[in-house]
């Protein structure tokens, strides 16, 4: 029993150190915490109108390909000093977008992007 509980234990810290969520193109909302960082971005994604994406502090973002990250709704994305958060390229030469506020109503004007920043020298994950 306790041996097996151990194995259960140590599966568990494998599962949750490797953790990653793939998300797709298309439109994203609610929370990204570092439970499930990396974020690897496979496609333009938008935050829509009348809706919130919260990205917490210590999330790294991975975009796959050049895709651009559309802000029709409210992104707030709050690092801190000591524990930001990331947006980078997995190909630093073909890069990404961007994040872009583009036709973004005036109703979800209170964005908040703090300690965030793109980094050029960070693993790359595929």
């Amino acid at each position: 029993m306790i041996k097996n509980l151990l194995c259960i234990s140590i599966l568990t810290i494998a599962i949750t150190v490797n953790s990653q969520t793939l998300v797709p193109g298309g439109n994203v909302t609610g929370t990204w915490g570092v439970s499930g960082s990396p974020y690897l971005i496979n496609g333009d994604i938008i935050v829509p109108n009348d809706s919130i994406l919260i990205i917490q502090a210590g999330v790294t973002i991975y975009f796959q390909g050049h895709f651009k990250f559309l802000i029709l709704g409210r992104l707030l994305a709050t690092g801190t000093e000591t524990d930001s958060i990331i947006c980078t390229a997995n190909n630093c030469n073909t890069g990404w977008y961007g994040i872009r506020f583009d036709s973004t109503n005036v109703s979800n004007d209170s964005s908040v992007i703090e300690f965030c920043h793109t980094a050029t020298d960070s693993a790359k994950i595929n």
